[in-house]
């Protein structure tokens, strides 16, 4: 019986190439591998900004709306976040001004127009309404030392070249 399972094993007949013989030369030579270069290491970073982009990349299968949708995990994450914010949950609130206002810088920044980034944290309705006055006056005050700027160096061009203003 076990010569049953090793004569399907080995190579019957008197051929050169077939069943269990291959060509000789495409046989690997004594100590050489099949493998040069060996499996690749794992990557493993110590940028977490990059690892979680990565992770947030990830692509889920989750129930939208009763059937199953493909979407991204950090899709699957704001959508979480806008249903808890809608039906009252203040940390979730907070977490979607915050990531609202992030893409409004990112924005900016990308076109050019870029604002002075400050970082706040709310904790109550009362000092979110009263900071949303404070970012409104400091706006204006940035509009008008912009403004203020322009027209000194209108002056100070003014009167370097009298000789443009009579004409």
């Amino acid at each position: 019986m076990s010569d049953d399972f090793t004569s399907k094993k080995q190579p019957t007949g008197d051929y050169d190439v077939g069943y269990g013989k291959t060509p000789k030369h495409t046989r690997w030579k004594p100590g050489q591998s099949g493998n040069r270069r060996g499996r690749p290491k794992r990557k493993f970073t110590t940028d977490l900004g990059e690892a979680g982009e990565e992770a947030l990349a990830q692509r889920v299968t989750v129930p939208f709306n009763g059937k199953l949708k493909p979407m991204t995990l950090a899709q699957h994450t704001m959508h979480k976040a806008a249903v808890a914010s809608a039906s009252g949950d203040d940390s979730a609130r907070r977490f979607m001004h915050r990531v609202q206002q992030q893409h409004r810088q990112d924005q900016k920044e990308r076109s050019g127009d870029v604002e002075p980034n400050f970082e706040v944290t709310l904790v109550f309705p009362e000092e979110e309404n009263h900071l949303m006055k404070l970012a409104e006056e400091n706006r204006q005050l940035i509009k008008r030392i912009q403004y203020l700027e322009v027209q000194q160096l209108k002056s100070s061009e003014g009167s370097a070249n009298p000789e443009q203003g009579q004409a």
